[in-house]
């Protein structure tokens, strides 16, 4: 039996013999970023979202405040798609097949990595996670669900959107950058940890009425830290860094 990754269907599939490419992980990180298949370039490299539309979200991502290496990048497929036209192979979107193929694997991974947020980007990821076919990604954008009862995922568009709809420097293209650069700020809020908080909440003494109104500060005081987490410049200079720590 071929297996390319952990629980894959990969005999099953019609990509068992197409370039397979893993999923880049970073130590320690809750963020997860989902994103659709491999293309030429991520087959050459060996590593998701690092063609053209890798480097637009690399540069939305340090616009944001953060770094590659504040997430994980998983695709929904993880083998790379293609098609053959005039004897040339071009990248294609994969059939649904290939997504249910690649799916036991995929929620392998998450569960695996246990994220705190899913950046779901693109129409084949969405449908991955059990999104509605027939969902038009205009509609859904900024949007979000629970998977599987225990993980938040926003939606937005996948980065080659950027590309498609002209470049960035399009009206569409600027507008649909900004879409995904609300997405990723939101999840950047992810990457920071109230340590206090959380020791406060995992020790049992928690049920202990005299703790209720430490922690009931603690929670106030992480509100206000939440606030400034999204402005990039006020977290840099933030003096309390004893009670926050970036995964």
């Amino acid at each position: 039996m071929t297996s390319k990754a952990p629980n894959g269907k990969c005999d099953e599939c019609t990509l068992v013999k197409a370039v397979f490419v893993p999923s880049e992980l970073h130590e320690s990180s809750k963020i997860l970023y989902l994103a659709e298949a491999p293309g030429y370039h991520e087959a050459q490299d060996g590593k998701p979202l690092v063609g053209v539309a890798g480097q637009d979200f690399n540069e939305i991502v340090e616009e944001c405040g953060g770094t590659r290496d504040d997430g994980n990048y998983i695709n929904a497929v993880t083998c790379r798609p293609t098609k053959v036209v005039e004897g040339k192979t071009y990248n294609r979107t994969p059939t649904d097949a290939e997504i249910k193929w690649c799916n036991e694997r995929l929620i392998t991974e998450i569960e695996n990595l246990d994220p705190s947020i899913i950046v779901c980007m693109g129409k084949v990821p969405y449908i991955a996670l059990g999104g509605e076919k027939s969902v038009a990604m205009k509609d859904i954008v900024g949007t979000g669900f629970t998977f599987r009862g225990k993980y938040d995922v926003i939606i937005t568009y996948h980065p080659a959107a950027i590309a498609h709809s002209g470049g960035k420097n399009t009206p569409r293209g600027k507008e649909i950058r900004d879409k995904i650069k609300e997405v990723v700020t939101k999840a950047l809020s992810h990457k920071h940890v109230d340590k206090q908080l959380t020791l406060a909440i995992a020790t049992p003494v928690k049920k202990d009425a005299n703790i209720q109104p430490i922690l009931a500060e603690m929670n106030s005081f992480k509100a206000v830290c939440e606030a400034w987490w999204k402005d990039d410049s006020k977290c840099k200079n933030c003096k309390q860094k004893f009670y926050c720590y970036e995964e």
